[in-house]
Parts: C-alpha cells; structure tokens; sequence
C-alpha cells in the first residue's frame, strides 16, 4: 500500500483545535489531472484553494475552518481558512458526445484521448462537446496558518477520517474529531 507524508508543525494542532469544522481538499497539477470534464482550478499549494459554484460543498466550506489538503494519495498540508473572496464568471466544461455525461477521462497514452466513464456509456472520442457556464467563482486563502505535513500515513486512513470515506468530491467534510485524534496520535509517535 503506499504510503504518505504526514507531520505537523509545532502549532498545527492547535490551530486545528481552533476550528469547529475541517474539509479535506483534492489539488492537483495541471499535467496529473485525468478528469476530462473541465480544465482544473489554479490552486496555489500553500496559499490558495480555487473552486467553484459547480464543484459539491461550494457553499459549505468557511473562514475559520480547518482544510487538510491532499493530491488524491499524498497529504500535502493543513491550515485553516483566513478568507475567501467571490467573483462571477464563465467556466467551460467537457460533455461526452454520445451520452452528454461530464464523467469522461482523459487518457494520456491511449488513442482516443477521451473516454466516458458513464456507466452504461463507454464512448472513446478525440473531441467533447464544450459548454459554458456561468458560475461563482471562491478563492480560499489559508497562507498564514499554513504548515506542510511529515511522516507516513497511508491514503486509506486520509479516506477514513471523511465523513463519507467513500466519496469522490474534490471538497469532502472530514470527521472534525477524528482528524484531531489522528493528529494528536502522530504527534505524540514523532
């Protein structure tokens, strides 16, 4: 099973302490992203969180909650929200050309580049069907209380500390008291 850094800086658990709620963010690079149904988001490790009024729990996540963010594998950090600012746009999204589904995958290394992973879909294509929609767009700052993780944990216990270990959204609530019991077990193994 592979295994993830994870550690805390001398006042990381305090600050996770502080918060009354604590979400568990997927960032991820441009050039790793697989999901064909838009571009990403510009997140900034460390800084900043972008996401937008499309992405599930848009509208939950707040100042002064806790964020742990991870890749999909690999913890990354953790922080609390310091603020988050609002702006109106155009977002373009990707559609299966068969089935009109957003869950299609972009393949790197197999011809077509897309496939729909609709369940009773399976279409390959080289071309989605672009949309535009208008959406709010969040920035979530978290640089003043930001502190990177070290040690090990695996992926399965990042999973098991959500409030849904099963679920695939980019923003998923963690189990507040589960994650300050995790932490407090690594800090005190360190």
């Amino acid at each position: 099973m592979k295994k993830v850094k994870v550690g805390l800086n001398s006042n990381l658990l305090d600050t996770v302490k502080k918060s009354t709620k604590s979400w568990l963010l997927l960032t991820k690079e441009h050039s790793t992203l697989q999901y064909g149904g838009n571009d990403g988001h510009a997140d900034e490790l460390g800084h900043s969180y972008a996401y937008d009024s499309t992405v599930a729990n848009h509208g939950q996540l707040d100042v002064g909650d806790c964020i742990v963010l991870w890749n999909g594998s690999l913890l990354l950090g953790i922080s609390r929200v310091d603020r988050i600012s609002t702006s109106f746009g155009s977002k373009s999204r990707n559609r299966c050309p068969r089935c009109g589904s957003t869950k299609i995958r972009l393949r790197k290394s197999i011809l077509p580049v897309f496939r729909c992973q609709h369940q009773s879909c399976g279409f390959e294509f080289d071309e989605p069907i672009r949309e535009n929609l208008e959406v709010t767009r969040y920035v979530a700052q978290y640089s003043e209380s930001w502190g990177y993780f070290r040690g090990e944990s695996t992926s399965r216990t990042i999973r098991s500390l959500a409030k849904s270990p099963q679920s695939i959204q980019s923003i998923r609530e963690l189990n507040h008291l589960k994650l300050i019991d995790f932490l407090e077990r690594h800090e005190s193994s360190e």
